[in-house]
């Protein structure tokens, strides 16, 4: 069970590869629709290490991430709806964006900046609500999914 080791929830991450087989993760385990983030964890490569940030340390990362992942400020439509139409103001977009993200970082309970020089992030990420204990609170909003036949 997904909830054992004081976690209230894991976050499943996927690769995808050309002609890969296709897996649906509430096949396999109970997935919610909605639910209640409680921390962040930021990984990366370095000397194994863990350490709680503060909110604006969190707000630094997840903006540096924001940018170099998703980087909408180059994309091409965006560039082109903001020539062609006066109006549009891409700067309104990235406002709401820096509001959605402090929205977020100020109702975690924690952020922790997490190194590893051989990958094992996920086994210190594991650690957190051990080394880092809060008083957890059940989330009743929550929509258990049943294994749903898939299209072939």
């Amino acid at each position: 069970m997904l909830a054992q080791r004081f976690c209230q929830s894991k976050i499943l991450s996927t690769r995808f590869a050309p002609g890969g087989v296709k897996l649906y993760p509430d096949d396999n385990f109970k997935t919610c629709d909605r639910v209640a983030i409680t921390r962040l964890a930021f990984i990366q490569n370095g000397l194994d290490d863990l350490h709680q940030i503060e909110a604006e340390g969190a707000y630094t990362l997840l903006r540096a991430i924001q940018d170099y992942e998703l980087n909408w400020r180059s994309n091409p439509y965006i560039i082109a709806r903001s020539f062609f139409r006066p109006g549009f103001n891409p700067t309104d977009i990235s406002a709401r964006e820096e509001k959605i993200m402090k929205l977020l970082i100020s109702q975690v309970r924690g952020s922790y900046l997490v190194s590893s020089s051989k990958g094992l992030h996920y086994q210190t990420i594991e650690k957190i609500p051990e080394m880092f204990p809060m008083e957890e609170q059940t989330i009743s909003h929550t929509i258990h999914k049943g294994s749903a036949p898939r299209p072939s």
